[in-house]
């Protein structure tokens, strides 16, 4: 899901180009800002949901609030997607980026030991 999100290639890039242009979209219209609040907080749920099961299963340390790590998450995708979108980042350096951070939020030593 979350390298869908970062629109690395063919489909997710046209979605990731969808998302951003409704989210500039969103800025301009109160209607569509509310949509767009409404995704935020569907994709933060989902993720703590999935981070909340990964804690269950012993996967991810006891300490990690798993609502604010699922915004972070949220951030470090959003962060990643315009510099993606427009080139100056290339796939493999972004995907780098989201593995690192996997790595740190569950505590693995190397970042290529964790699927997006």
């Amino acid at each position: 899901l979350l390298t869908d999100l970062l629109g690395l290639d063919g489909e997710s890039r046209e979605g990731a180009r969808l998302g951003a242009a409704m989210l500039a979209y969103a800025l301009l219209d109160p209607q569509a800002a509310a949509t767009a609040r409404i995704a935020y907080d569907g994709l933060t749920g989902f993720l703590a949901t999935q981070l909340t099961a990964a804690q269950d299963d012993g996967d991810l340390p006891p300490h990690v609030d798993t609502q604010q790590a699922a915004r972070h998450l949220c951030a470090v995708v959003g962060g990643l997607n315009g510099p993606i979108l427009v080139g100056a980042y290339p796939p493999d350096q972004a995907l780098a980026v989201l593995e690192e951070h996997l790595a740190t939020l569950f505590g693995s030593a190397d970042p290529g030991t964790r699927e997006p």
